[in-house]
């Protein structure tokens, strides 16, 4: 059989690409973020073991501005190798398409978070979970970094994918044996 290719919807696709000087500053203004985040956790902090009246105040300060700071960060880096992987002046949000199947591996393009990639169809596993409302088809395979796929960022249903998927799969399961007669 041919590879078959899956498709995002329009709304995704009309996501403008990002030139690599603007997402270069929004990677450094996200590193800078989060320092200072870092350093206002860290006074939190030093407040906290100070002043005994204030402490769930600064308590409530230290784990907000710690969060904010790791979420920064991983923007920040996200961002960043966004820009180590791209050869263009442009960055896109998302690959060209989501995920093509063949006979006997599925492949991922490049996309804004994630690098190329292309795994055996075999041992990978897809499921369709429900989180926060909302239908996501789930990749998973030994060894590499689950993909997500949201339902309404596919052309195609979710349950379709999923079939094309098992449906190859099957195909590369070995024939079983036949059992033996007994002789009589």
């Amino acid at each position: 059989m041919k590879t078959r290719e899956f498709r995002y919807t329009d709304w995704v696709k009309q996501r403008p690409a990002v030139q690599v000087d603007q997402k270069r500053r929004l990677m450094l203004m996200g590193y800078a973020m989060t320092v200072v985040l870092a350093i206002l956790a860290v006074a939190c902090l030093i407040a906290l073991v100070q002043l005994r009246q204030l402490q769930l105040q600064l308590l409530a300060g230290l784990i907000i501005m710690t969060g904010a700071a790791v979420l920064m960060f991983r923007k920040a880096d996200a961002n960043r190798r966004s820009i180590a992987r791209t050869t263009d002046a442009e960055v896109s949000e998302h690959g060209p398409y989501p995920l093509s199947v063949s006979d006997t591996e599925i492949h991922f393009p490049e996309s804004f978070e994630d690098p190329e990639e292309t795994w055996p169809l075999e041992g990978t596993l897809v499921r369709q979970v429900r989180v926060t409302k909302q239908d996501i088809l789930a990749l998973s395979h030994p060894g590499k970094t689950a993909r997500h796929f949201y339902a309404r960022a596919l052309v195609e249903p979710l349950s379709e994918v999923q079939d094309e998927i098992e449906s190859r799969q099957a195909r590369l399961a070995p024939e079983p044996d036949p059992e033996p007669t007994p002789d009589a």
